[in-house]
């Protein structure tokens, strides 16, 4: 139910006692769930805005296109919010939104949510804080994808990787990366073909072990945060 997602997610960000209930009624009479099966595409770039999507499961990529290539905006997890800019400002969705996982997302209306963001502060101040933070990682990722070559942020992606990866079950050293190869280079800022050719570079260094598509073994740790940080 729209409701129970509607108040879960407001829960969450220690809203349920910051709005009235004519607002809150507001929001659950123009917010309705919606599901996505594996690369649906919720949005394209050019298309106008639909609301506000709040992810309630699954992971959406946020891609945007140029000469021919993908590259990648933001991730967006379980809490996530997007849209938020273009509720505000008016303008079609700047890049394309698609399911990287089935995924379920909670949609409020643009009016709902901008006649809520100009009667409540509290929500409001919300709203600056998601937009700041967004802002930010928007940087780190740039950062993370103009500075140094891909060698060395493949390193840093595989160090960062095994730190929070999902170990195997046998209690052994192997992770998976959580993603396709191809989300993986345009996380990288790279293509799918360098992403293999360096990742076969790295196993005949003898820098790491591939399991399969997905899981990978580091061998020599150090000699990977080493290039990553050069």
């Amino acid at each position: 139910m729209s409701q129970d997602a509607l108040d879960h997610w407001l829960e969450a960000l220690g809203l349920e006692g910051a709005l009235t209930t004519e607002q809150h009624s507001e929001l659950a009479r123009h917010s309705a769930l919606r599901d996505y099966r594996r690369a649906q595409v919720l949005w394209t770039a050019g298309s106008e805005s639909k609301g506000l999507y709040v992810v309630t499961w699954g992971r959406i990529r946020v891609l945007r296109s140029r000469k021919g290539r993908q590259h990648l905006i933001h991730v967006s997890e379980v809490g996530s919010t997007m849209g938020e800019v273009l509720l505000f400002d008016g303008r079609p969705y700047p890049a394309t939104a698609i399911a990287a996982t089935d995924a379920q997302c909670l949609v409020l209306s643009a009016a709902s949510v901008r006649g809520l963001a100009s009667d409540n502060g509290v929500f409001a101040a919300l709203f600056m804080e998601r937009l700041s933070t967004r802002a930010r990682t928007l940087v780190d990722r740039l950062e993370r994808q103009t500075l140094g070559d891909v060698r060395s942020r493949l390193a840093a992606s595989l160090v960062g990787a095994s730190a929070v990866g999902t170990l195997a079950e046998s209690g052994g050293a192997d992770f998976d990366i959580g993603m396709t190869q191809e989300e993986w280079a345009e996380d990288l800022g790279t293509v799918r073909e360098v992403l293999a050719r360096e990742l076969r570079a790295m196993k005949d260094d003898g820098l790491i072990e591939q399991m399969d598509r997905r899981r990978f073994r580091l061998l020599r740790e150090d000699a990977l945060e080493e290039i990553a940080g050069a």
